[in-house]
């Protein structure tokens, strides 16, 4: 790192997933025995020095550093740093756009969410449906407390096939919006159902723990 910035990113990266994964996996701690121990917290450190020194690897320092705070870390907000810089250096990239779209949205900036979802519309190919119908169902929901029309929304989100590394969360926040839904409307065992096939997609530690905590 001292020769090189570009290797904040991939230090930054290994420090964080080697402790990570056998949290998540606890069957390869036995394994774990033979890497070199990380440190979760300096591994986003180094990261975030890698989205300001970085030149090759600034793009994807942002983006996973975006992407651990929204799916391990609950932490939307400091995702929010980095999608907003993604999105102003590439302003024309409809995924950045979408994580920055989410971003905001969980962090309950309903309407800067809503402005630039306008703008994702327009890419109406590939799995991007299921992001902007979700990210509308949510906005529904959540701000203008329709739940009529983001249960169309959130239903919509789930007829476009997703992709497994960029839009399957979508799904899983998709059924979990449905759950509220029911659940408000005094449909408890819809709710429990919807929460059930939410589970079978989601990955975001926040999406799981608000599925597992329905009673």
């Amino acid at each position: 790192m001292s020769k090189n910035s570009e290797f904040y990113f991939t230090s930054g990266m290994y420090n964080y997933y080697v402790e990570l994964y056998p949290e998540l996996h606890p069957i390869v701690k036995p394994v774990m025995l033979f890497f070199k121990n990380g440190n979760k917290t300096l591994g986003l450190k180094q990261i975030d020095t890698g989205t300001k020194l970085g030149t090759i690897t600034k793009a994807e320092s942002c983006y996973y550093l975006a992407h651990i705070y929204l799916k391990y870390e609950s932490n939307p907000a400091k995702a929010l740093l980095y999608t907003d810089k993604l999105a102003d250096l590439y302003p024309k990239n409809p995924i950045y756009l979408m994580k920055n779209i989410e971003a905001l949205l969980l962090s309950g900036n309903y309407s800067a969410a809503e402005k630039n979802n306008l703008i994702l519309k327009r890419t109406t190919t590939g799995f991007f449906p299921a992001a902007w119908h979700t990210f509308q169902g949510t906005t529904l929901e959540k701000d203008d407390k329709n739940d009529a029309l983001a249960q169309k929304e959130y239903l919509l989100a789930l007829k476009t096939p997703h992709d497994d590394q960029y839009t399957k969360e979508y799904h899983a926040m998709s059924y979990a919006g449905l759950a509220r839904i029911a659940n408000r409307a005094g449909n408890k065992a819809k709710a429990k159902e919807y929460y059930k096939k939410c589970l079978e997609k989601a990955e975001y530690v926040s999406v799981m723990k608000e599925a597992k905590s329905f009673k």
